[in-house]
């Protein structure tokens, strides 16, 4: 579905969202009643691009995926679910350390860390459920504890210097 897509009842839901010819699904956990509904929709680019600021994150992120991210709202109901986002190696960077990979979500003001409750697949492609609790719908894109899983960033500058009959690099990303 290249849009949003709503889902009603007390199921759990594979959302068949993307963009642009990209297959990116987001499953969502069973609601506890059969009334409650949830929209998802997959957006391909840097979150902060929709005023969903990379840099303010909880001190657990090392980083926050800077290609992708999905939009879960609770359109209806009360009931709170738990969250899986699927990753490809074409769209979403590097994933070496599957146990290093996290979901995150906005609330409001912050990327918030909810965890790596399991995961399944490869460095190639694969699904990451969260482990914390939910309490705010918004954007949730993939993060990492640790710089092992790249992802795609920004780099901000690259700088080699010769020395001697090796070069020394070094390089600061956003």
């Amino acid at each position: 579905v290249n849009g949003p897509m709503k889902k009603i009842g007390n199921t759990s839901f594979t959302f068949p969202v993307g963009k642009r010819s990209t297959y990116a699904h987001i499953t969502i956990g069973a609601p506890s009643l059969s009334t409650d509904h949830f929209t998802a929709e997959y957006f391909p680019g840097d979150p902060t691009t929709a005023s969903y600021n990379r840099s303010l994150k909880d001190a657990s992120l090392n980083h926050i995926s800077k290609s992708e991210y999905w939009m879960l709202n609770r359109t209806g109901g009360s009931s709170t679910v738990s969250v899986t986002l699927s990753w490809g190696s074409g769209r979403s960077g590097g994933v070496y350390i599957l146990a290093d990979l996290l979901v995150a979500g906005w609330n409001g003001s912050i990327w918030k860390d909810l965890g790596n409750g399991g995961v399944t697949g490869d460095s190639t492609a694969g699904t990451v459920i969260n482990s914390a609790s939910i309490t705010a719908y918004s954007a949730f894109t993939l993060a990492s504890s640790t710089p092992a899983n790249p992802l795609p960033i920004a780099l901000v500058s690259f700088d080699a210097v010769p020395q001697g009959k090796q070069d020394h690099h070094s390089w600061n990303r956003a």
